[in-house]
């Protein structure tokens, strides 16, 4: 699965250095995401939301580009002397490409490079000694990711997509989104 999400990726890079000087690029939509985001062990499941933006289309009209920033967090503990806290912010380019169908329903599948600040924090205390304290770290790393899903247009303002996303990086992640976008045309 690793190795088919990094040539994914490679080759969507590739496609895309060569497709820069036929960028049409402009703000298409603005929108939210929220859904399940599966890190891997040591870390459990838990809930990412995030917001987007589809920014043009690159040589066709079925290639579409956009942004978006991801958010999850997980803590353990709570109440026990010992929390500790996984936390990861992603920021990210993608490319999507937007299989032809007759309808408003539009399946896409595609990737991207990114950002991600990741951080975990222990925090303890003591109530029998009455001591406490804590201990944090945080790191940027680059990721990849492949990501597949689909978009259906409710009106010409409105649109809903669904798509499950598999990031590679310091944290590799599965996320299963839903969200919504606000056409800005």
């Amino acid at each position: 699965m690793r190795k088919f999400i990094i040539l994914s990726s490679i080759f969507t890079l590739l496609f895309v250095i060569e497709a820069f000087a036929q960028v049409n690029f402009n703000f298409n939509a603005v929108g939210v995401q929220a859904g399940y985001v599966k890190p891997e062990d040591p870390i459990e499941s838990t809930i990412g939301f995030g917001a987007r933006a589809e920014l043009g289309t690159l040589m066709k009209e079925n290639i579409s580009m956009g942004a978006m920033v991801d958010y999850w967090s997980k803590k353990y503990g709570e109440g026990t002397g010992v929390e500790v806290t996984f936390s990861q912010m992603l920021l990210a380019p993608y490319v999507h490409y937007n299989f032809a169908t007759q309808g408003s329903f539009v399946p896409y599948a595609g990737g991207g490079v990114g950002l991600a600040f990741n951080s975990s924090k222990v925090e303890y205390t003591s109530s029998f000694f009455g001591v406490g304290g804590s201990s944090s770290t945080s790191d940027t790393d680059f990721v990849i990711f492949g990501v597949g899903g689909a978009k259906m247009n409710f009106n010409e303002k409105m649109a809903g997509f669904a798509e499950a996303r598999y990031m590679i990086g310091d944290i590799d992640a599965l996320s299963v989104v839903v969200g919504f976008l606000y056409s800005l045309h």
